[in-house]
């Protein structure tokens, strides 16, 4: 695993959940989509602390419940 690859682990762990429950395609989910990814580049640039770490997880969570409609 080169540096760059480990430093988007997060954004790209991210983006390939967002595409396989198709949240790319809900409107309505779109703003915590964003939100996430943000929270993901924050954690890829940053490294894992507790705060980001848990907002990151809440977000995680309410995407899960726009895929289950």
């Amino acid at each position: 695993m080169t540096s760059k690859t480990r430093s988007q682990r997060h954004i790209r762990a991210l983006n390939r959940s967002i595409r396989a429950r198709r949240l790319d395609e809900v409107d309505v989910a779109a703003p915590m989509v964003e939100l996430g990814r943000d929270l993901a580049r924050t954690l890829d640039r940053a490294g894992v602390s507790a705060r980001p770490v848990s907002m990151y997880r809440a977000v995680l969570g309410e995407l899960r419940r726009y895929a289950r409609g």
